[in-house]
């Protein structure tokens, strides 16, 4: 029996053959499968679909799936994204180097079917884990944060604030109360980003305070930022 597709999965091989097969067998796991022949088609339809899971062969035309990887993993709107890594190469440096990129997973063709299955399952569950820890709508009082589609709302106005601001705002706003240092912020936010200062955080912060026009995030000396819910919570109520 075919589930009902719950789970958004991009497949990119040069190999026709395969790429029909791995497509039946993920539909038949509940999958919504698109399928992509090259790496740059691939980010293409990664960056339309904003799929759940991507599954890529490393040996593509236009960019080979190590690159992909690379260059999906530079964009936090992809740190949700599992990416599986499916070659017929074994060698050890070729693994180590798929997951220095950023691969959840690597697979060795030929592949088992139901090891295959088993693997597909997992990150399926994992996924929706995620998902349930993750609000996609965060309100505090008159404050709406949209991370679906990156948007802030304060009571009619809407907001729109760059990327990484707005990443940070929505960190703060999933831990309301607690009191994050600069350093622990700029892990979470640019973690993967190289020459960046604390006072890059400082400069965020004064940005949402500037959009916004009120007090969202409380500067705790010493230690660093906290978004103060009570504190808008009682604007809500006045």
């Amino acid at each position: 029996m075919v589930e009902a597709a719950d789970f958004s999965v991009i497949l990119a091989d040069d190999d026709k053959d395969n790429l029909k097969r791995l497509k039946i067998a993920l539909e038949d796991l509940g999958c919504d499968v698109r399928i992509a022949f090259d790496g740059l088609q691939a980010k293409e339809l990664c960056a339309k679909y904003r799929p759940d899971l991507l599954i890529t062969e490393i040996s593509l035309e236009g960019l080979d799936g190590i690159s992909l990887t690379h260059e999906l993993r530079k964009d936090p709107q992809y740190d949700h994204l599992a990416i599986v890594i499916l070659t017929s190469r074994d060698e050890e440096y070729t693994e180590v180097a798929a997951f220095e990129a950023g691969a959840t997973d690597y697979l060795v063709k030929p592949l088992r079917k139901q090891a295959f299955f088993r693997r597909i399952q997992r990150l399926k569950s994992r996924q929706r884990s995620s998902m349930g820890q993750e609000p996609v709508l965060i309100e505090l009082g008159r404050v709406q944060i949209d991370k679906r589609n990156q948007r802030l709302q304060v009571g009619d106005r809407r907001i729109r604030l760059p990327k990484k601001t707005f990443e940070l705002l929505y960190f703060l706003a999933k831990n309301p109360n607690v009191a994050f240092g600069r350093d622990e912020l700029l892990r979470q936010i640019w973690a993967r980003e190289r020459d960046i200062s604390q006072r890059t955080v400082d400069v965020h912060i004064r940005k949402i305070r500037e959009k916004t026009g009120i007090d969202l995030i409380t500067t705790i000396k010493g230690v660093g930022y906290k978004l103060n819910q009570s504190l808008l919570n009682e604007r809500s109520a006045s």
